[in-house]
């Protein structure tokens, strides 16, 4: 979740599935509606609540990040527009290009330690060449076995596909999709 506030029917169900929040704290937003309006208080104190709330609950592998010195649009490549754009109150004083190198890299970390089953080093804690970060883990975290598991059985899976498509059946598909049926079901 990248710094967005959590509905409520999420934060009761809880999070069983690995989840991470991108975010920065209300000082910032604050800054950030100071800067470039917007963000009244009743939005800053939920956003922040919410995802305190959902990070908090579950029982999967959670990681809370607060990049210090970002608004908004630097989950977004807006800052990469321009040089200026902080100037312009559009982005946080946080340099542009570092922001995203450190949303790219806890992104990027997720995505190998939760999807790929691959070590993520920068998920154990505090990293020293962050400082910008504060960062939060809890929750059980998946490991790569159970990770490589479900690898397996995802590959099996298309691989049974795979042998289940024949020439004639794989051209009814592209045929159905081509007609414009949004079910990929075979006519």
């Amino acid at each position: 979740m990248m710094d967005a506030p959590v509905p409520t029917d999420v934060i009761e169900a809880g999070t069983n599935q690995p989840s991470i929040w991108i975010t920065r704290d209300a000082a910032t937003m604050r800054l950030e509606r100071q800067r470039a309006g917007g963000w009244p208080e009743a939005e800053i104190l939920a956003h922040q609540a919410t995802m305190r709330a959902a990070f908090s609950g579950g029982v999967g592998a959670r990681y809370f990040v607060e990049v210090d010195g970002t608004f908004h649009s630097n989950v977004m490549d807006i800052p990469s527009w321009s040089p200026i754009t902080s100037q312009l109150g559009i982005s946080g004083p946080i340099n542009g290009q570092r922001a995203q190198t450190i949303i790219n890299a806890y992104s990027l970390a997720f995505f190998d330690r939760h999807l790929r089953g691959r070590s993520a080093t920068l998920l154990d804690g505090r990293a020293a060449h962050y400082p910008e970060v504060v960062f939060e883990s809890r929750g059980r975290s998946c490991t790569a076995s159970i990770n490589a598991r479900h690898l397996d059985a995802l590959r099996n899976s298309r691989h049974q596909r795979r042998a289940a498509l024949t020439p004639s059946s794989a051209a009814r598909l592209t045929a159905s999709y081509s007609a414009g049926s949004s079910t990929g079901r075979f006519a």
